[in-house]
């Protein structure tokens, strides 16, 4: 509808209302709820590195083996003391050309985060990493790809890791938003 469409929605009351129940015979009422510009903005950055991906694989360069977007790319495990915890990229990706393989963890950042939420997501996968559980699943720990949109983001997130233990810092590459596809499918 372009700019000028409408998205309605009913309300809990108009749910109860039309069906007795929850959206699809549910129990359970949802409330309406519109995406945030962030939020749409950051699905649609997702969407276009597949698209890319999508393109690059029906031109031949690569092969697309497997694109998970959240929730589906959340990995859970076990803490120390037995306690449940979640990683949560934005996606899972696999990508091979006739010699390699690459995996991917995505973190597509927009810059709407403070340096220590990166500090804290870089700590999970540290601690998801020194698990074992992806290596475990399938012999390999992916990278992790942070794509930012530009340099100073770039410098900023490089500041941020260059802190951690140099063991932990060769699970992480961080590229601005041009050179994302080169990145996940590991070809220039």
């Amino acid at each position: 509808a372009g700019s000028a469409g409408f998205t309605y929605a009913l309300s809990t009351t108009g749910q109860r209302l039309i069906t007795g129940r929850g959206p699809a015979g549910g129990t359970r009422l949802r409330r309406y709820w519109e995406p945030s510009p962030a939020f749409v903005d950051h699905i649609l950055a997702v969407s276009e590195l597949y698209v890319q991906l999508q393109e690059a694989a029906r031109l031949g360069d690569i092969e697309l083996i497997n694109f998970e977007a959240e929730p589906a790319a959340w990995r859970s495990w076990e803490g120390p003391s037995g306690q449940p915890l979640v990683l949560r990229p934005d996606a899972y990706i696999v990508t091979a050309d006739r010699d390699t393989e690459v995996f991917v963890f995505l973190e597509l950042d927009r810059g709407t985060e403070s340096l220590r939420v990166i500090q804290r997501k870089a700590a999970v996968y540290i601690d998801y990493w020194r698990s074992g559980t992806e290596q475990r699943r399938q012999a390999v720990f992916p990278k992790v790809l942070f794509v930012v949109p530009d340099q100073r983001r770039l410098n900023g997130i490089v500041q941020v890791l260059s802190h951690l233990e140099a063991t932990s810092w060769q699970l992480f590459q961080v590229v601005t938003t041009p050179g994302a596809l080169a990145a996940v499918t590991g070809r220039p």
